[in-house]
């Protein structure tokens, strides 16, 4: 699989994976966190509806995401006896 699939593949789950609701942290009712493993976006409902986007968190999620999927082929392919990479 070439690198750039993996790029891709990680872009993918990370915007999907963005909008996971963020279990951790200080909760307010006015506000809501989501992104899975890191924060992604913030809602905010205080006065009218407004958002933040966490960059670092985004970045992270994209490498966290793409050293996973690295691995996991990696692993598979020497489980397998496959020497495709």
């Amino acid at each position: 699989m070439s690198k750039k699939k993996f790029y891709l593949i990680s872009f993918l789950i990370t915007i999907a994976c963005a909008f996971i609701p963020y279990p951790h942290g200080e909760k307010l009712e006015s506000q809501q966190s989501t992104g899975f493993p890191a924060q992604v976006f913030d809602f905010y409902t205080i006065d009218k509806f407004q958002f933040g986007f966490q960059l670092l968190g985004f970045i992270f999620n994209f490498f966290f995401f793409y050293f996973f999927f690295f691995l996991l082929v990696k692993l598979s392919s020497k489980f397998l006896g496959k020497k495709n990479l």
